[in-house]
């Protein structure tokens, strides 16, 4: 996969994740993925569930990528501001523009590390403002 392709597939992966198109997260990622939310506490809470700051795949696509339609009301309508691949590294720096079933507006920040191995995708690094996400939609 050339750099643009990575870059394509990294965007797949934002906005099909938002869309809760599991078909397409599954092909997409690899086997063994893991989604790491990069924060001290990383531990949030869905419905009964707690989830850790490292999802596995399954924990991704049963609990993690749900949960962005379980909690806001039109989605997080994210957006790209830039892409940059470097080998089987790609970053995406973005915004969401969304808001919480709460009714509070969440328009967040994002940088997304992905690593790629072949055409797949075993890794995920999630950095964005955390206070922000606790202030608006909570713990």
């Amino acid at each position: 996969m050339n750099a643009d392709q990575q870059k394509k597939t990294a965007l797949e992966f934002v906005f099909k994740s938002e869309a809760n198109h599991r078909a397409a997260i599954e092909r997409i990622i690899a086997d063994d993925f893991v989604c790491e939310i990069m924060e001290v506490d990383a531990a949030w809470q869905l419905g009964d569930k707690t989830m850790g700051g490292a999802m596995t795949r399954d924990q991704y696509l049963d609990y993690g990528m749900p949960a962005m339609k379980q909690l806001f009301k039109e989605g997080m309508r994210f957006t790209s501001e830039l892409e940059i691949c470097e080998g089987p590294h790609v970053v995406i720096l973005g915004r969401s523009e969304g808001v919480a079933n709460n009714g509070n507006r969440y328009n967040n920040v994002y940088s997304w590390y992905f690593r790629f191995s072949g055409d797949r995708i075993p890794l995920l690094r999630e950095y964005r403002d955390t206070h922000h996400s606790r202030t608006v939609i909570g713990s």
